[in-house]
């Protein structure tokens, strides 16, 4: 299958192509290749041709195009893989000479508080040809959890780096996107996208419940992620923590997209450890299995899903009690037929069967988020892409990329995410156009899915 980090600059409108008679098997030929890359880049370009010629080498020129031809082998050979766009920034200056860091709480996770930060103007995009003024586009700011080493110890150092590490594998349209590690003597900072939009927990607060159909469309993006997660080729990467708090909406537009977010808690697990043991995540959302420190395994996540729903349709949580002891005892021993009262009246069976089937106690009887995408109540609210076609120039452009050889494909990748990224506009399209290839929603694209769009 091919995941979203694989077609997140293909359809790029500004990605040029490369002409036939440019030749990458020589030095000379790669030149060229590269030249023609950089004269389409114009501003951008020139900036970029200008650090790789300060470099003096042509040792380094390789090694640089090396490592983004291994991303590029990855990310088309395996799918969902680790995003070339992720950078790693190991010195503070770089850090500090690209973003201006506020004192702003934009939310807190298990490693400590998220702060708001900005790309400082000298460092934006094409800042120099842009017309004056400061517009302070959201795309500007940036989200930075930073933890100081100064008294900090090992464990926690050892839990950021491992949610940085997970996060780097991860890219998904429902995933709040890592865009850059800093680790400096004093501190480490994780750069992540801004999801202004605020969480899932906050809408709930001020709507009280959710309409049947868009419950379902919120629960749909969150399964999107999850099976993403679920299917990611390093391993089974389970979340443990999934709760309306680590939900974000994008923007605080109308149908603004959800993003998960906080991998700090999770676990990658593999064929050599298929389950793992001990309490993890929120006791609210938390699995029977996990409470009780029995082994268990990504179906745990499910089990949270089905929290988030049965909350989004009632507007109360299927478990409460005015203890933490009281609490355990009621998710030890109510039923699902326990769980639904009065605010479930007028509701349709496919959403009571829903969430029914991912609040099984026994783990074996829930559905994999592949499956409950595809159960009634999911399948009947579906939005995204449904119904829509690709656009002819997205689809004309995936076609001449299929023909390109492994080194026009690196340096193409290598010139995309370069200045800091694909824009904010050029991420959107992308993100609209994966909808409408995931025809059935379950965050990636398969074979299947790209050769009936071709």
């Amino acid at each position: 299958t091919v995941g979203w980090g694989t077609l997140s600059w293909v359809g790029r409108p500004s990605v040029p192509t490369m002409g036939a008679g440019c030749s990458a098997g020589c030095s000379a030929g790669f030149t060229a290749c590269y030249a023609d890359i950089l004269r389409a880049r114009k501003g951008r370009a020139a900036r970029l041709e200008r650090r790789i010629r300060r470099m003096g080498k042509i040792e380094e020129r390789r090694e640089v195009v090396g490592r983004a031809t291994n991303a590029s082998r990855q990310s088309f050979g395996r799918g969902r893989n680790v995003r070339a766009s992720a950078k790693i920034m190991p010195r503070s200056s770089a850090f500090e000479e690209e973003y201006a860091i506020t004192d702003q709480v934009v939310g807190t996770g298990m490693s400590g508080p998220v702060l708001l930060a900005r790309r400082r103007a000298s460092l934006r995009a094409d800042s120099t040809e842009s017309a004056g003024g400061d517009t302070a586009a959201e795309s500007e700011f940036v989200a930075v959890k930073r933890l100081s080493k100064h008294g900090v110890r090992k464990s926690g150092l050892s839990r950021l780096f491992k949610e940085a590490e997970t996060y780097l594998k991860l890219d998904h349209p429902n995933i709040a996107k890592l865009l850059r590690v800093c680790d400096d003597p004093n501190y480490v900072y994780l750069v992540m996208e801004n999801c202004s939009g605020g969480p899932l927990s906050k809408k709930l607060g001020e709507v009280g419940r959710f309409a049947e159909g868009e419950a379902a469309q919120v629960v749909r993006q969150v399964l999107s992620a999850v099976n993403y997660c679920h299917r990611h080729p390093c391993g089974i990467v389970c979340h443990r923590d999934l709760k309306h708090a680590n939900i974000l909406y994008e923007s605080q537009a109308q149908g603004a997209s959800l993003k998960v977010i906080d991998f700090g808690l999770s676990c990658v697990l593999s064929n050599q450890q298929r389950k793992v043991s001990g309490y993890a995540g929120t006791l609210h959302f938390a699995a029977p299995e996990v409470i009780f420190s029995r082994a268990y395994d990504e179906s745990c996540d499910m089990w949270s899903v089905g929290v988030i729903a049965y909350s989004l349709i009632c507007g109360c949580p299927p478990f409460e009690a005015s203890t933490e002891g009281r609490l355990v005892k009621k998710i030890a021993s109510l039923g699902p037929e326990d769980m639904f009262g009065s605010a479930w009246q007028g509701v349709c069976s496919s959403a009571k069967d829903f969430v029914q089937t991912l609040l099984a106690r026994d783990p074996r009887q829930r559905p994999s988020a592949s499956e409950a995408l595809r159960m009634p109540w999911i399948a009947l609210n579906q939005a995204g892409g449904a119904g829509k076609l690709p656009k002819p120039e997205m689809l004309q452009s995936l076609r001449h990329f299929a023909y390109e050889n492994a080194v026009r494909r690196a340096v193409a990748a290598f010139v995309v995410h370069a200045e800091g990224g694909p824009s904010s506009a050029d991420v959107a399209l992308v993100e609209e156009q994966f909808h409408v290839l995931d025809s059935d929603s379950d965050g990636t694209i398969s074979v299947g899915e790209l050769v009936q769009a071709l």
